[in-house]
């Protein structure tokens, strides 16, 4: 049987718009995050020589490296809660199973517990 367009719009497996639009900025937002995080080191690393204000360029980097990368982190993950949720939902899957790799070694971390 032969699809019109309207049919098209309305298969559960097609994305929206929004989430189009979502997955080409979380792209953008994605490349900027790695730039930002090779360019911290790189300026940190090779130009520890140079003072702007008595503040060395690499720790100039630092300060505002980090709160840049932190920032676009948090944008995404806002981003994929709201225009992605199958990108949150393997996120927090991810997330799950760290920890729970964590409370399984939790008793080899502490052996001993404190006595009364």
């Amino acid at each position: 049987m032969r699809k019109g367009f309207t049919d098209l719009g309305t298969q559960s497996n097609m994305k929206s718009e929004e989430e189009e639009i979502w997955a080409i900025v979380r792209t953008w937002l994605s490349v900027t995050r790695i730039i930002i995080f090779v360019s911290v080191i790189l300026v940190t690393e090779f130009s520890s020589d140079y003072f702007i204000n008595d503040i060395s360029a690499g720790l100039w980097s630092l300060i505002f490296g980090v709160p840049g990368f932190l920032l676009i982190s948090a944008l995404i993950i806002f981003g994929d809660k709201r225009y992605a949720p199958e990108e949150d939902r393997k996120r927090l899957e991810k997330a799950e199973k760290i920890a729970s790799r964590f409370e399984e070694k939790r008793a080899y971390l502490h052996p001993i517990k404190k006595r009364i």
